[in-house]
């Protein structure tokens, strides 16, 4: 039973030990697995914006078709007038390409800013991830801390002493410069 009473401190500064070791590992897990998931949230970003410009690419060609299109049935439209090679009819011609190429610059041009949007936001998740990260590893070194400081304060003394009084090598409990007889023969 002496055993067991001389053996608890030790048991429970293993305890601290251990419960210390384990916290710090686990805040640093946390911290990671935030930051894989941020990073792969960032793909993600990566990945619509991309589809974004593909889309925007879509319907670029779309506008220049229907451009097309349309330049084409007037001049259909004209040469059944029998007007096909006049001024009016050409420009009417020219505007309707120039429309179709204009939907078509406007929509690359929305696909583009929805793109950087994304990419932006894949950024941002990117940086918030490498954060969790660096705040895992700061709360897993303030736990170490946490740990050494409260073992140093439950046990510092009791530990490595078994009881006894502390002495010096003349035998007394209080160093030489705090002994009055000491200092006065100085």
């Amino acid at each position: 039973m002496a055993f067991l009473a001389a053996a608890l401190p030790y048991i429970a500064a293993a305890g601290t030990v251990i419960s210390t070791v384990s916290t710090m590992k686990a805040q640093r897990d946390a911290g990671a697995a935030q930051n894989d998931a941020t990073k792969f949230a960032a793909e993600q970003y990566d990945d619509n914006a991309n589809a974004q410009r593909a889309m925007a690419q879509r319907r670029a060609m779309e506008s220049r078709r229907q451009g097309r299109i349309a330049a084409s049935r007037a001049q259909a439209v004209g040469a059944a007038a029998g007007g096909a090679g006049s001024v009016d009819v050409v420009n009417r011609i020219a505007d309707l390409e120039g429309q179709g190429e204009y939907a078509a610059l406007v929509d690359m041009f929305n696909g583009e800013q929805a793109a950087r949007g994304l990419e932006t936001q894949a950024t941002a998740t990117r940086y918030s991830g490498d954060q969790a990260e660096s705040a895992g590893k700061r709360a897993a070194t303030g736990t170490l801390i946490s740990g050494v400081a409260s073992l140093a304060s439950k046990y510092g003394s009791g530990l490595a002493q078994t009881g006894t009084a502390s002495t010096n090598t003349q035998g007394q409990s209080t160093p030489l410069y705090n002994n009055p007889a000491y200092v006065r023969n100085m």
